[in-house]
């Protein structure tokens, strides 16, 4: 009876989904692929478990729209990816070699951001947009 409830609660109350619209640019002048992944917890993006991830060709700028589950706080990172490697490239010291970004500004470059340092509420009022300003390490 009670999982009959639930059901019933579940065809009755209908999840809103939440929309953004994300906007990509990058200081780099070649076209390479953007890699974006979408984290929606604390430990997932601790864990590098995305939610989902996105690949679009970018050259200088390209804005598109991401289907969320529920509204609620997730962190948007990106790279461009110069070399098509599928990874974000490093050198020896872990210093990334690409241009890479999140929606919002790490408080600092010498550490990698926890997830309330860089993640963005999306409400699920209306459609909400998010930037991302893809830079060189030394640029932040």
């Amino acid at each position: 009876m009670t999982l009959l409830l639930f059901l019933f609660g579940l065809l009755t109350f209908p999840v809103e989904m939440a929309t953004v619209t994300i906007e990509v640019t990058t200081t780099s002048t070649q076209a390479a692929p953007l890699r974006l992944a979408v984290f929606n917890s604390p430990k997932d993006f601790a864990d590098d478990r995305q939610m989902t991830g996105v690949v679009k060709p970018l050259d200088g700028s390209v804005s598109f729209d991401l289907d969320l589950p529920a509204a609620g706080n997730y962190v948007f990172a990106a790279f461009q990816d110069l070399n098509d490697n599928g990874k974000l490239d490093k050198n020896f010291l872990g210093i990334p070699t690409e241009p890479y970004g999140f929606t919002e500004t790490p408080p600092t470059k010498w550490r990698a951001p926890e997830f309330a340092e860089v993640a963005s509420n999306i409400p699920n009022s209306g459609p909400a947009t998010a930037t991302i300003n893809l830079k060189e390490w030394k640029d932040y």
